[in-house]
């Protein structure tokens, strides 16, 4: 809503509490041993939504996890803030698109905007990440990765038959 009423940094701060509010609940550390997402012993809230977790809701946390990581690029690329979810800092796999595990015929479009989306945001955090470590000095080495990057996009629209 902060986003929408044109409060980019009201929405940025929401964004950080909801990212903090992730990694407590053990959204950042999914398909990983907890203590490896931060170096330090789980908490008590963490550990205990872990132990009886169901696929379903493994599924469900990777799946808004995932939304958390597209929020944090649109926020660099878009505002040119820092990143809230450094690459290393999270152990999670892309979930199942279909959440509950029943795949419907109607939601098939949505399952493939998600993965796709998905995958333009790894590529979108490798930029970032990229235009973070400073310019480099090489011309045809940044024309290289450039390129790099240009065909990885590529790669994913023509999987989607988007081109």
């Amino acid at each position: 809503m902060a986003l929408e009423g044109c409060n980019s940094e009201l929405a940025w701060k929401m964004l950080g509490h909801a990212c903090t509010i992730a990694k407590a609940l053990g959204y950042f550390s999914v398909d990983g041993n907890p203590e490896e997402a931060d170096g330090q012993r789980p908490s008590s809230l963490a550990q205990g939504s872990t132990t009886d977790e169901t696929e379903i809701d493994k599924n469900r946390k990777r799946f808004e996890f995932w939304h958390l990581l597209r929020s944090d690029c649109l926020f660099r690329l878009s505002f040119g803030k820092p990143t809230l979810i450094p690459a290393g800092s999270w152990k999670v796999n892309f979930p199942d698109p279909t959440i509950n595990g029943v795949d419907d015929e109607s939601s098939r479009f949505i399952q493939i905007h998600f993965l796709a989306s998905m995958r333009l945001t790894l590529v979108v955090m490798k930029y970032l990440d990229w235009i973070d470590a400073g310019p480099d000095p090489d011309p045809v080495l940044r024309d290289a990765t450039v390129d790099s990057f240009l065909e990885e996009v590529q790669l994913i629209m023509s999987d989607w038959d988007t081109v």
